[in-house]
């Protein structure tokens, strides 16, 4: 009898160790798609360019963190003399890969992730990008997408920066 408990958990465990790990992995693997997309497209420079933006990254993220993100996109008019006014600012809603990766497995199945990554890497046209822009648009309210927007830019910037 104690041989099929033990053995019940181990099993019970090793599942519990598989979850996270695959959990983390297509986590990770959605937060480098996003952040080669959003790296290498226009939006990046014009979220980065929204002065709200500017102050929820100011107001939410260490002035290290922000400074770096601000400045390695080219916009070094985030000067100190700003953050009075992001005292008022609204914040990010996560404020790092884990708690944005909590954030989309949240709204969204792994079935549903994994169908929208295979969209992705087999290439979309026009009207399938839209398609998937409004399914994340009608789950993620636009501080969410912002948010989740940042912390893509800022997991790039670092892949940038290590690399």
């Amino acid at each position: 009898m104690k041989k099929w408990i033990v053995m019940l958990l181990l099993i019970a465990g090793i599942g519990f160790v598989g979850y996270r790990y695959a959990y983390h992995m297509i986590g990770n693997k959605i937060m480098d798609q996003v952040a080669d997309e959003i790296l290498h497209s226009k939006e990046a420079d014009e979220l980065m360019a929204d002065p709200e933006v500017k102050q929820m990254i100011q107001s939410s993220l260490s002035s290290k963190e922000a400074g770096r993100l601000l400045g390695s996109l080219g916009n070094q008019g985030a000067s100190s003399g700003e953050n009075g006014e992001a005292a008022g600012a609204k914040t990010m809603v996560v404020k790092n890969k884990d708690e944005a990766i909590k954030l989309v497995m949240s709204k969204f199945s792994i079935g549903e992730l994994k169908g929208m990554a295979a969209k992705v890497k087999g290439g979309m046209t026009a009207e399938e990008k839209e398609e998937m822009k409004q399914r994340l648009e009608d789950r993620f309210s636009k501080d969410e997408m912002d948010s989740l927007k940042i912390i893509a830019l800022m997991e790039a910037e670092k892949r940038n920066s290590d690399g």
